[in-house]
């Protein structure tokens, strides 16, 4: 499923007049592969994933690349995330990389018309791969500027919220090179580019205070920081900001923030940064509103069905309080509709009636395991998260090894089942563990899809009576086992 990355490319759609008039417009991106020059034929791999969408859906198309050469048309309305992959898979980590180090990427709008001339690189570094690219033709502009944008955190990593010798803030220098090319861009993708590259700067700072040792005697005096830095980012309020793969945690922490005076930063739940969904609702609508207040509103209540199959009182009394009678209308409300029917039949179905294979080759059905405490570890082969995992989850199935009414099942998407057999099973999962196989079908298996695994590994846990105790993407893999064991020792003891 993941391919070598070749290059990421941001689609920037003005939304203001294209989607006031609901009009599609065409966007044309021609490349070439210096690497490639000599292959015939090669399979090229697109992706679109649309940051505008609460569930975040990936479109992937796959066209021929001649002697080097491809040309890729498509119709937007907003922005949308866009990647090219190539079908050559040498190596399954370098491979699996990539999407990890998807993030920040150069973008077009509707009418533009790019060249794109991609170097010879087996970098997988997000910045490396943009700076690696050549661009030219219409609209040009706004990727030299983001190229620009890269080398200036480039040069600045580990010190990207602090204070420069001249007195100004990495981010307020980024802010005004997004300025210097004001005149050359539209008003939406200066909004966006810079409500990215807050994101990006934010984002690099939390991921190393929660990676950061916790028991360091400047922790603390660092959270601290952190806090008064959150109100120091300023954020142009902007329906384009809906678009934005990288502010909206940022905008969700400056309001907890506001209201509560602190934010724990180490304590996530998707968008719940440690407050309950009740408190959530509350501060997002007094902080925000317009398009960005229904992002914000929707994609928690989306993400609670879609990830975590739950379709409680609450979350049905928001989604019904806000989309569903309210008579405001907003871009969610359909989509929350369509899932919330879907789940809903989906839940009155039998969870464990699905076949899949053993490593033999047979047919397993999962309501054998009915009766007992069922966890399943999705995974896939060449995935580096799965790999990574396999020390924890070793270690936390070793706990409960002596106990017969608990089951541990690793669940592989892999379509080549030679592969998964050689290459994947105790690389990639617990080679103690149940191994089942998706067969042929891989990703499009109907577990997969009933359970709506978009990311791996993800963690299920069933109880005896077939109803979904845990069920979760690896986010900290220590917390994420502390809570699964806290789950089965309770539900042990009923």
């Amino acid at each position: 499923m993941l391919r070598k990355c070749c290059l990421s490319v941001l689609l920037l759609v003005t939304t203001s007049a294209y989607c006031a008039t609901n009009r599609l417009k065409n966007t044309i991106i021609c490349g070439y592969f210096e690497e490639y020059k000599d292959s015939s034929s090669l399979p090229i791999k697109i992706w679109v994933l649309d940051e505008g969408n609460i569930v975040n859906v990936v479109r992937d198309t796959t066209i021929n690349c001649v002697k080097g050469y491809f040309k890729f048309e498509l119709y937007l309305s907003h922005p949308v995330y866009f990647s090219v992959l190539d079908e050559k898979v040498k190596d399954a980590e370098r491979v699996s990389g990539f999407f990890h180090n998807q993030l920040i990427h150069p973008f077009i709008e509707p009418h533009d018309s790019i060249y794109i001339t991609i170097k010879q690189s087996d970098s997988l570094m997000w910045y490396k791969q943009i700076l690696n690219v050549q661009f030219s033709g219409k609209g040009v502009e706004k990727n030299i500027c983001l190229q620009q944008l890269l080398n200036m955190l480039k040069a600045n990593e580990g010190s990207i919220l602090s204070q420069s010798e001249k007195g100004e803030s990495i981010l307020a220098k980024c802010y005004k090179c997004v300025d210097e090319f004001k005149p050359k861009l539209t008003s939406n993708a200066v909004d966006l580019l810079k409500a990215d590259i807050a994101g990006i700067i934010d984002g690099a700072v939390y991921n190393s205070l929660v990676n950061a040792d916790k028991l360091a005697r400047s922790y603390c005096e660092k959270i601290k920081r952190y806090q008064k830095q959150l109100f120091a980012i300023p954020i142009k309020s902007s329906d384009a900001l809906e678009y934005s793969g990288y502010c909206k945690h940022l905008l969700c922490k400056q309001a907890i923030l506001k209201a509560f005076g602190k934010v724990n930063v180490l304590k996530r739940e998707g968008y719940l940064y440690d407050i309950t969904l009740k408190q959530y609702v509350r501060i997002i609508t007094n902080a925000y509103h317009g398009k960005i207040r229904y992002f914000l509103l929707a994609k928690p209540l989306m993400d609670e069905m879609v990830l975590r199959n739950n379709l409680s009182s609450e979350v049905v009394y928001y989604m019904k309080q806000y989309f569903f009678n309210s008579e405001k209308k907003n871009d969610y409300k359909q989509l929350l509709e369509v899932e919330y029917h879907n789940l809903s039949r989906l839940l009155r179905k039998d969870i464990l009636d699905f076949n899949l294979l053993d490593t033999a080759g047979n047919l397993v059905n999962l309501t054998k395991f009915k009766g007992k405490l069922i966890f399943i570890d999705f995974m896939f082969t060449g995935c580096s998260w799965c790999a990574k995992a396999v020390p924890f989850l070793s270690k936390f199935e070793e706990t409960f090894k002596s106990d017969t009414n608990i089951v541990f099942i690793s669940l592989s998407a892999d379509a080549n089942f030679e592969v998964w057999k050689l290459k994947g099973i105790g690389k990639y999962s617990v080679q103690n563990s149940t191994q089942l196989n998706t067969g042929k079908v891989g990703f499009d298996h109907s577990f997969i899809r009933y359970f709506n695994i978009h990311a791996f590994p993800t963690f299920l846990l069933i109880d005896k009576n077939a109803r979904i105790l845990f069920k979760q993407t690896q986010t900290n893999i220590t917390d994420d086992l502390t809570k699964i064991t806290d789950i089965i020792n309770t539900s042990r003891q009923l």
